[in-house]
């Protein structure tokens, strides 16, 4: 099942791609996408892969021999040693969208060493930003309010989310422990703010490329950046 996952994900790329061909093919509009490269797929079974490609997607492929299996090549020193593979047994192939030049090349490589990693399958759009908003939470108004409350207008660091997201690529993380940090640090702040009195809004600070600020404009201003988040993500699950 999850080889099929696997397979169907790269199956709509290459839809998308397909379909870039053909409006390149037809020569409607200005700088129309005419061709390709080539994609190289890593794959367990080259045969199967093929076959899926054909059978699925009407692609065109190679042969198969009467053997009933297509042959491994010759050892390639130079792609052996790039790849440190030295004995190994390796074989691709493509499978080409028909009427095009775009394709996909199937690698196989035996007698290595393989590690299989368990798939994980999450929305990259919302897993973003549950993560933009912990980080600005846990890294930015956490921390101000804590500095507003407790000292005498002081300067407030202003978080880089673009550096931020590019640092702990988000791209790679695991969304529940970061919802989790979320919760915890969300709910520290609300219990700081409610053992507060109303003059407490008042109290100033420094926010860097901001200026002057006050405790009600930090709240202001936190409000509009959980719902703005909140819109998108409403867009992402319509």
């Amino acid at each position: 099942m999850l080889r099929f996952v696997r397979f169907g994900l790269m199956g709509t790329a290459l839809c998308g791609l397909f379909l870039c061909g053909t409006t390149g093919a037809s020569g409607q509009g200005a700088g129309a996408i005419i061709g390709t490269g080539t994609f190289t797929s890593f794959v367990e079974n080259m045969d199967r892969s093929l076959a899926f490609y054909h059978d699925v997607f009407d692609m065109d492929v190679p042969a198969v021999p009467e053997s009933g299996e297509r042959p491994y090549n010759r050892a390639n020193p130079q792609l052996f040693a790039m790849f440190d593979i030295a004995g190994a047994r390796e074989r691709h192939q493509s499978a080409r969208v028909a009427g095009t030049r775009l394709s996909i090349e199937m690698m196989e490589i035996q007698q290595v060493d393989h590690r299989t990693i368990p798939l994980r399958v999450q929305d990259p759009g919302a897993a973003t930003l549950v993560l933009v908003v912990r980080d600005i939470d846990i890294l930015g108004y956490e921390q101000r309010i804590r500095l507003i409350v407790s000292e005498e207008h002081p300067t407030l660091p202003d978080v880089d989310g673009a550096r931020i997201a590019v640092e702990r690529a988000y791209a790679t993380l695991p969304v529940e422990p970061e919802l989790a940090e979320l919760e915890r640090s969300r709910a520290a702040s609300i219990a700081l703010l409610q053992t507060l009195d109303e003059s407490a809004l008042d109290r100033t600070a420094e926010l860097e490329t901001v200026g002057r600020v006050t405790l009600r404009d930090l709240l202001e201003r936190w409000i509009t950046h959980d719902s703005e988040h909140l819109a998108e993500m409403r867009g992402l699950a319509e």
